[in-house]
């Protein structure tokens, strides 16, 4: 039961509401957002910040040099003696105009090996997050040896010239291997889940 005084007390007005309860909380939360905005830490640059996408991106079929040979190479983007790391992100700047040769490839010791180890390996070619495996021509090849000459090297070579690049864009670019189960080139050992593949963030002058 109210007592005399809580019983004679008027109903709070909406303008009231507004002045004593709406107001004060809506400043709090804006000089709160304001602090958050000026005092956080800036992120350094990954794939994730990569912006627009690739749609309007022009590939061409060139596997080996000799196909391209005035096309420029995304490996020679990178730093010299790069250690192929994917959880890390290099960046590098080209003109709009610039294409690009991509090419990779996988060799064994042995030809016997080389259908096998393809079995158990995923191309790795994405721009922006989609997948552009399908955009590589390949093909079959053999090469002498580097250590021994009288003997060759069995390889599956894989390359698309990239071209048509949006100026002020960043691209995302993951190129390489992913390893799906234990295998051998004649070599070395590779391992299941083993990442074999670059990371560019690529930025159009």
């Amino acid at each position: 039961m109210a007592n005399k005084k809580q019983a004679q007390q008027k109903p709070r007005t909406w303008q009231w509401w507004v002045e004593k309860v709406f107001m004060p909380l809506l400043l709090a939360l804006l000089s709160g957002y304001f602090l958050y905005l000026t005092t956080r830490e800036p992120k350094e640059p990954t794939g994730d910040e990569a912006t627009d996408t690739a749609t309007d991106l022009q590939f061409t079929d060139c596997v080996v040099e000799l196909e391209c040979p005035d096309v420029d190479r995304i490996w020679d983007l990178y730093p010299e003696d790069t250690e192929w790391a994917a959880i890390r992100v290099f960046e590098a700047s080209i003109s709009a105009d610039k294409p690009l040769r991509f090419s990779m490839g996988w060799c064994t010791k042995e030809e016997s090996l080389l259908q096998s180890n393809l079995d158990q390996i995923e191309l790795v070619f994405t721009i922006n997050g989609v997948s552009y495996a399908d955009k590589m021509k390949h093909q079959y090849d053999s090469n002498p040896d580097e250590n021994d000459e009288t003997k060759d090297d069995y390889c599956y070579l894989g390359g698309t010239v990239v071209s048509n690049w949006q100026k002020g864009v960043k691209y995302h670019i993951e190129l390489g291997y992913l390893i799906k189960a234990d295998i051998n080139d004649g070599w070395d050992d590779y391992f299941r889940d083993e990442k074999r593949y670059s990371n560019l963030l690529l930025v159009i002058k």
